[in-house]
């Protein structure tokens, strides 16, 4: 375990936590410290982390409106 990543680490097994961690995984062509990736590359990330928060987004909401009409 990277000294880099060891609170994220244990964070992700935490409860509260676990739930809204979402895994992107990249080819070795992408992110890291590759300082010379195009545009291309970097657009396509960034539609992995919004697709990622979309379906985080709807977790969460599907999770909220359960609790509320328990109530």
């Amino acid at each position: 375990m990277p000294a880099r990543n060891w609170t994220d680490t244990l964070q992700a097994i935490v409860p509260g936590y676990r739930d809204r961690i979402a895994h992107i995984y990249l080819d070795s062509k992408q992110g890291g410290l590759n300082l010379n990736m195009g545009r291309t590359a970097v657009h396509e990330i960034a539609g992995y982390g919004e697709c990622a928060a979309e379906r985080l987004a709807d977790r969460f909401l599907r999770g909220t409106t359960r609790v509320k009409r328990q109530e």
